[in-house]
């Protein structure tokens, strides 16, 4: 996109597209409603906000129920449990939501709520929401 001088009519500058402050592609955001457990200390906490721009985001701790904004880096998700909702954070079926109905080794038996099919999926593709 160019910029031009509103006098001259004369391009000032070519605009830089805009891209996120962290660089690293791989980094896939969590979205909000989510449980994460800090690594250190190990206290959970819901995700209330993403700050792609940071890689980051705003906690709100169960315990305390302050919130507090932590690094991507810092957080793992909390695992759902039987007949817990979660949302799905990686694959095909990513930001879909559904409620995990049974557990076979590594996979878990979901129930997608948008559909009513069930699905079998991969335990760590899976988060719990809050």
């Amino acid at each position: 996109m160019l910029f031009r001088s509103a006098y001259s009519g004369t391009p000032l500058h070519e605009a830089e597209p805009s891209t996120p402050m962290h660089e690293d592609p791989d980094i896939e955001l969590l979205p909000t409603g989510v449980q994460v457990r800090l690594k250190a200390g190990g206290l959970k906490g819901a995700i209330v906000a993403v700050l792609e721009a940071e890689a980051a985001y705003d906690v709100t701790m169960s315990e305390s129920a302050k919130t507090e904004r932590v690094a991507h880096a810092e957080v793992e998700v909390v695992q759902p449990g039987k007949k817990e909702k979660l949302v799905i954070i990686s694959g095909e079926h990513k930001g879909s939501t559904g409620t995990l109905i049974g557990i076979d080794g590594l996979d878990g038996i979901v129930k997608m709520q948008a559909n009513g099919d069930i699905k079998i999926l991969d335990l760590q593709s899976c988060a719990k929401l809050n």
